[in-house]
């Protein structure tokens, strides 16, 4: 049965939810367990013995009697002899009732010290399992009420239990003097499973983000709503909007979308109506747009709630800087807080990209970001999957918070006194939706995750801003008509054949030949086709699970074929938490004409130190286990200029590729 239970879980919940139902099921069962041995050892003491109390007395009103009459405490026993003489003897099988009554007293005292100790045990589980119902399974506002509930029950049970034993005896009459012995432990105990279940409530435990604030241990972190309150409100009421970035639609040279999170409380009656205005730089006229509210909600256990509203500006201009500001009707217009915000539309004649994967929050992130991303100032940043390592559990969402800032996306333009924000592209991994690939999993869409699509809309539907339900895992962007981009998913949410491999051969085609599309073509050189993933197809490292096996099988047998059929010239790969350059591969075999896979996935994270099974080591050039990302150089040439940096900006390899 256990072992079923475990394969339904893997198969149709994600991380968080496993660890928690698992968690609950063992612990509640252990509780309803003790409280029924307990109750049976109740009962069962309380009709098969009597009170200490009641047998003292009994006892002592039989002496009384026997000293009345005389009587000895050992009874004689008088008979007649064969020759008729009388004799007396002891009856030896008589028992002292004094005797008899210490043993009693034993018994009971034993009895009572076992139930004292059960009581203990099941005060400590009930509070334990308060803490793991407030801390694993806030998922939704109907759970909380029924772990509330739960709570409320126990609670009142063993308030009976209390009553029951101390207060209620001798035939129904109640002693008042001894209610301090149930009301103390039912307030203490009422007190322990609301104080528990407020400071555990809404944890998150994730791994990779030794930066932020909590309880670290090892590569874990661990966290409370109450500590994310107290210690590090990353969407504070003063900061009016708290975040602001960038994410592109498909036509990405003309039109962005504009993500901002907003503190309910920092308008009017937590309702806000923010209006995005815009303008071309110095331009006297401003356009407005009302941005779209999403439907995430903070998880019911934070102390306070954020919205996340999404404006999609379309028909800007190429290469054409513009600012932006953003409105509220109930904000003072003349504040500090009214901050100017600008973005300029991609040259796809001098572009700069970086590209990494596998990121976090850890102190070698931060460090890269400090340095190479710093240095390389790029235009557009790509982050190939496990990006924030949430594990899709929707109360770790301030790990995407930290992550925003750390990547350095907002950066202050003394020139045109504006805070410039660099657009984003980010892929699918596993620790993003929290599942495996292949693994058939259940990824749960609902107001507070995944996360992850929550804040970024990177499609467009029917021309609009997409909900929740309408975003994509995989996902393509065009730079004019010189440069396309593709965003694969490897299978957490999509599988790689059937949908996502025919979607990718008809954005490749119509990319190629624009005017079979009917799509205008301005373009007249060498075009550039990207893409980019997070599990590896020409792995540098053995993979350590069946699912990655199959991937590489499926990414061989329907991707591959497309990048060399349309001459894909990068392929940027992820996932295995080091560094390789591959040499150009068409067809399986080494070929100039081929493309060159790159990356493997380690931005934040590597496995200096650890044990590696090299793969693939005929087909790649350089390889190596320390920390990565990739800087891109496009300019007017037919040349694309490639270079690898470490933490401190150092270069580790570079190449040029003609395309």
């Amino acid at each position: 049965m256990s072992s079923a239970l475990l394969r339904y879980l893997s198969q149709n919940y994600t991380y968080g939810a496993k660890f928690g139902i698992l968690a609950l099921l063992a612990v509640s069962s252990l509780v309803v367990s003790l409280l029924a041995i307990v109750f049976v050892l109740s009962l069962a003491l309380k009709f098969m013995t009597k009170g200490s109390s009641e047998i003292e007395e009994e006892s002592s009103q039989k002496r009384t009697s026997q000293s009345e009459r005389g009587e000895e405490d050992i009874a004689p026993v008088k008979y007649s002899s064969l020759n008729n003489e009388e004799e007396t003897i002891q009856d030896v099988s008589y028992v002292d009732p004094q005797k008899k009554n210490i043993c009693k007293r034993k018994c009971i005292c034993a009895a009572k010290w076992i139930m004292l100790i059960l009581e203990v045990i099941i005060v400590v589980l009930l509070v334990l399992f308060a803490s793991l119902l407030a801390a694993f399974n806030l998922f939704s506002s109907y759970l909380l009420a029924a772990v509330i509930t739960w709570s409320l029950l126990m609670s009142f049970i063993l308030f009976l239990w209390y009553l029951y034993n101390w207060v209620i005896g001798n035939y129904g009459k109640i002693y008042f003097s001894k209610a301090r012995y149930v009301l103390i432990p039912a307030i203490l105990l009422f007190c322990a499973i609301y104080a528990s279940f407020i400071f555990w409530s809404g944890a998150c435990l994730c791994i990779l983000n030794d930066t932020l604030p909590g309880i670290q241990s090892g590569e874990y972190l661990f966290h409370t709503a109450f500590m994310r309150y107290y210690h590090s409100e990353t969407c504070p009421v003063g900061d009016k909007p708290c975040l602001v970035y960038a994410t592109l639609p498909e036509n990405a040279d003309q039109s962005v979308f504009i993500n901002f999170h907003i503190n309910a409380d920092s308008c009017e009656n937590r309702k806000c109506s923010p209006v995005l205005e815009y303008r071309e730089y110095s331009s006297n006229s401003w356009q407005s747009i009302v941005p779209i509210q999403g439907e995430y909600e903070s998880p019911p256990s934070e102390y306070s709630q954020r919205y996340i509203f999404t404006a999609l500006l379309k028909d800007l201009s190429p290469k054409t800087l513009y600012e932006f500001r953003i409105q509220e009707p109930t904000w003072d217009e003349d504040s500090e807080q009214n901050v100017m915000y600008s973005y300029k539309t991609f040259d796809p004649e001098n572009l700069k990209i970086v590209q990494g994967g596998d990121s976090g929050n850890t102190k070698e992130a931060i460090e890269m970001n400090q340095n190479s991303l710093k240095n390389i100032n790029p235009d557009l940043v790509m982050i190939g999957g496990d990006i924030a390592y949430d594990n899709n559990i929707a109360t770790c969402y301030q790990t995407w918070d930290y992550l925003l800032k750390n990547l350095l996306l907002q950066k202050f333009d003394e020139e045109t006194n504006t805070h410039r924000v660099i657009p984003i592209i980010f892929a699918t991994g596993n620790h993003d939706l929290g599942v495996d690939s292949y693994n058939n999993a259940i990824i749960p869409h609902n107001k507070h995750a995944p996360v992850f699509k929550h804040y970024f809309p990177q499609n467009t539907y029917e021309g609009k801003v997409p909900n929740i339900y309408q975003r994509k895992s995989y996902f393509s962007h065009k730079i004019s008509d010189r440069i396309l981009i593709i965003t694969a998913d490897m299978a957490y949410e999509t599988k790689i054949e059937g949908e996502q491999a025919e979607w990718m051969e008809k954005i490749l085609s119509e990319f190629e030949n624009p005017i079979n599309s009917g799509l205008p073509s301005f373009f007249k050189g060498s075009k550039i086709k990207l893409a980019q993933y997070h599990g590896p197809i020409y792995t540098s490292i053995k993979q350590g699970s069946q699912h990655d096996e199959e991937v590489i099988e499926k990414g061989l047998k329907y991707f591959t074929p497309l990048f060399d059929k349309y001459n894909v010239k990068i392929a940027f790969e992820n996932h295995s938490h080091s560094f390789k350059r591959s040499k150009p591969i068409k067809n399986g075999v080494i070929d100039e004409e081929g493309t060159y896979y790159l990356g493997e996935g380690s931005w934040g994270v590597s496995k200096l130190g650890k044990v590696i099974i090299p793969q693939n080591t005929d087909l790649h050039e350089t390889t190596s286990q320390g920390f990565s990302i990739w800087g891109l150089k496009i300019d007017s040439t037919n040349t694309i200029k490639a270079t690898a940096y470490d933490t401190d900006y150092s270069i580790i390899d570079q190449l040029e590729i003609d395309i």
